[in-house]
């Protein structure tokens, strides 16, 4: 996202040889998608999350050393965040060192054990698992690391929304995607389908906090209507092949479904060719999280109904601007969420759909 922060107030083996065509169709598509330029009526988000502000930062004072410990970097959003972090660490004269976890818990957890003795006198953390990293982030703030939690709560405060997500003794807790959020996105999608239907679902790892969130949202507004069910529900590592595969073995074993919903821009690039393949394009209505460059494109087609923004790259960062201003000793917000409807990087909405998808193409990532 080109935003100046400153301007800113805050599967199986049956279908082998099915998949190994279609996933030769879709990296077609993928290309043909990315020679596409990203230039279509939406109810305005009202978040109800409280939301901190990020005003930028100037250039930190000498010293500051960054972790950031990543979940991971095979995909999209995580690489955009990755990258914006980094630049915006050199551009304010931080040091600045990438830890990729590669979504491992495990593997997250040994690293910011082990980068507690490496000097580092400042984390942000992206977790990939709330609770597991509660312990030695507690170490860290003991040890004076200034921490910034990021896209994730940490400990179990994964169902809180807005100063709550802040885990006392920490910088500040940034990114949006709260239950209040994922209730949104529900909402939108339940006031869209009025007469309900059978509904499909495709989340990230099971024991992410955000596909916490999302589920517990999902059930929240689906079990209000007797005319949603929920006939499928299942955890990916959110990348294209799994939310092709997955799509298929849902479609093979539920042939009533009228609505899917894709919590990642990644999955949805796998579950559009399984529905094509499937002959139920325009059949079903699907949904999804993200925002992407992609889903816009799809969303353009007719194929896909709605995308709810993620700003990985803003979300990045405010986090890295939090630290800083931490470390220049000003007072950050404990929470700062750059996924609210009143952001000036966003046109009034979150819900990206075919009539206005034109003033989404500079989010697009």
């Amino acid at each position: 996202m080109n935003t100046n922060a400153e301007q800113r107030n805050e599967h199986k083996k049956g279908h082998f040889k099915r998949s190994t065509q279609i996933m030769a169709l879709l990296g077609i598509a993928a290309i043909s998608l990315a020679a596409c330029s990203s230039t279509s009526s939406s109810t305005p988000a009202t978040s109800t999350a409280n939301s901190g502000a990020s005003s930028g930062a100037s250039s930190a004072k000498p010293g500051l050393k960054i972790a950031y410990f990543t979940a991971g970097t095979n995909l999209t959003y995580f690489t955009v965040a990755n990258s914006a972090a980094s630049a915006e660490a050199a551009k304010l004269g931080a040091s600045f060192q990438l830890f990729d976890s590669a979504q491992s818990v495990t593997t997250q957890v040994d690293q910011m054990q082990s980068a507690l003795t490496q000097g580092f006198n400042a984390w942000i953390v992206q977790a990939n698992s709330g609770p597991s990293v509660c312990n030695v982030v507690k170490q860290a703030v003991a040890k004076k690391i200034l921490v910034v939690t990021t896209t994730n709560p940490i400990c179990n405060l994964s169902a809180a929304n807005g100063d709550a997500t802040w885990l006392p003794g920490t910088v500040a807790n940034i990114g949006g995607q709260t239950p209040a959020w994922w209730t949104e996105f529900y909402q939108y999608i339940a006031q869209e389908n009025p007469n309900g239907g059978n509904v499909a679902i495709l989340t990230g790892p099971a024991i992410n906090p955000l596909t916490i969130n999302n589920n517990a949202a999902a059930k929240s507004v689906f079990d209000k209507n007797p005319k949603f069910h929920i006939v499928a529900n299942e955890a990916t590592n959110y990348t294209t092949p799994q939310g092709l595969s997955a799509m298929q073995d849902i479609l093979q074993a539920n042939h009533n479904i009228n609505i899917i919903v894709s919590t990642y821009s990644g999955l949805t690039q796998g579950i559009i060719p399984a529905v094509k393949a499937a002959g139920l394009m325009g059949k079903v209505k699907i949904y999804d999280a993200g925002g992407a460059t992609t889903s816009q494109q799809y969303i353009q087609s007719g194929e896909l109904q709605m995308s709810f923004v993620l700003l990985p790259r803003q979300t990045a960062i405010d986090a890295v601007d939090a630290v800083v201003n931490a470390y220049n000793g000003k007072t950050v917000a404990h929470f700062i969420n750059p996924l609210t409807a009143q952001d000036p990087a966003v046109p009034g909405t979150l819900f990206i759909t075919k009539s206005n998808v034109s003033k989404f193409a500079s989010l697009g990532y």
